[in-house]
């Protein structure tokens, strides 16, 4: 979590998405990753963190079903949302 000291209203974080994979056992668990970035006039540019989300595709929605700073080892699938 970010230190209250070390914030400025100036600051933000910048959000970027990263491989978006496939997870074994189910055609819909997927792996996102997430870069986290703070930018700004007193940003510090080490503070970065990729966070990991497990989701689970339904009918006409996703569930999130868990968030961890660790990529999940069995999440090895293709990235189906490749940059452009």
């Amino acid at each position: 979590m970010a230190d209250n000291a070390s914030m400025n209203s100036d600051d933000y974080p910048e959000l970027n998405y990263g491989p978006v994979r496939s997870c074994p056992g189910s055609k819909s668990h997927f792996q996102v990753e997430l870069d986290e970035e703070w930018v700004g006039p007193k940003a510090d540019p080490t503070r970065k963190r990729t966070l990991y989300f497990q989701i689970e595709e339904g009918k006409n929605s996703f569930t999130m079903l868990s968030a961890s700073t660790r990529p999940d080892p069995h999440c090895t699938g293709h990235d189906i949302m490749p940059a452009l």
